[in-house]
């Protein structure tokens, strides 16, 4: 799927200001604005949140922006955080972290809502000619101002020791967990037991077995030098990886109109640039994984079926706690 096709549909979605009362504002002549993440480094995240970081700094006059990726701030909840405090001008995420603050965003999560990128187009059409769902408005009550959102990838499953060709598979297994209600009920719908645990640091615990599956974009598996723990590889792409761009309160409304279109074209342009990279990227890592001997399992229709019939009911739980069944009608098209 193209970037234009994807960025672009999720651009449009989310909420991009804070109130008019600060259109007349100037740009930040010699203000500097700190920019955290914790896209480990030489991780393609690492790579985007970096071009974003220039794109904007071109774009707005007297701007520099202090990269603090890594997680040296600390996770993306904490982060997260202090975004909404304005003690952190920039952030870029997951989409999970802002799902803790408001559960609706869990939805655009959900396993197997989406077998492809041409059906994550379709849904976000329809969530776009359905007014958003609401979003930009669950956003802005939760103090969030969201500049955009893109792809950063697919979701896929990798194991330590056995190889996982059905939702069978996983049962009793120890599976690495995003922090966030849609995450937790998916492994455990799938019989495994579920271990939040952050991107740092994750490598030492799969090497003293602590974890024996995960399920991050394959960019993040090499990132985190996590591909060396791993024995097999399940092409599942079962959950679209969202990168998530959000400015602080204050930082937003220090910019004027003109400033904030501009922002917003320079970050957008940004993330359109590298998204087409993505599906080359991922199998090229994919055939890196096969020359060090790990198994590359691409499930049978069945095989597949087996997972999607296992996480099936995961949409309907957490569409109910979060009390928007319309906005799950408008992502699967029902």
């Amino acid at each position: 799927m193209s970037a234009k096709s994807v960025v672009s549909v999720l651009g449009a979605l989310v909420a991009l200001g804070a109130s008019t009362r600060a259109l007349e504002a100037g740009p930040p002549a010699g203000r500097t604005w700190t920019f955290g993440s914790v896209s480990p480094e030489g991780s393609w995240y690492w790579d985007l949140s970096e071009d974003i970081a220039r794109a904007l700094e071109r774009a707005i006059p007297g701007l520099k922006i202090k990269r603090r990726f890594g997680g040296v701030l600390g996770d993306e909840a904490g982060t997260l955080q202090m975004v909404r405090q304005d003690r952190l001008d920039l952030w870029a995420g997951s989409l999970g972290a802002i799902a803790d603050l408001e559960p609706r965003f869990g939805l655009l999560e959900l396993p197997f809502t989406f077998p492809d990128g041409a059906a994550l187009q379709a849904g976000f059409a329809r969530l776009d000619r359905g007014h958003k769902g609401g979003l930009p408005e669950a956003a802005a009550k939760r103090g969030i101002s969201m500049l955009h959102m893109g792809l950063a990838g697919w979701r896929n499953l990798a194991s330590l020791d056995r190889p996982i060709r059905t939702a069978a598979d996983l049962k009793g297994v120890r599976a690495r967990a995003q922090a966030g209600r849609v995450h937790r009920a998916m492994w455990q719908a799938l019989g495994a037991v579920p271990v939040e645990a952050p991107l740092n640091g994750l490598v030492e615990q799969l090497r003293e077995q602590k974890l024996t599956a995960l399920d991050v974009p394959i960019t993040f598996l090499f990132a985190t030098s996590s591909h060396e723990a791993v024995r097999s590889f399940t092409v599942t792409r079962h959950v679209p990886q969202f990168a998530v761009l959000v400015a602080s309160k204050s930082a937003w409304a220090g910019l004027s109109e003109p400033m904030r279109q501009r922002a917003r074209q320079a970050s957008l342009a940004a993330a359109e640039r590298k998204e087409p990279q993505l599906d080359e990227l991922e199998e090229e890592l994919i055939g890196q994984l096969a020359k060090r001997g790990v198994a590359i399992i691409r499930p049978t229709a069945a095989e597949r079926q087996t997972f999607i019939d296992a996480t099936r009911g995961v949409a309907d739980q957490v569409g109910a706690a979060a009390g928007d069944r319309p906005l799950l009608k408008l992502l699967r098209g029902s």
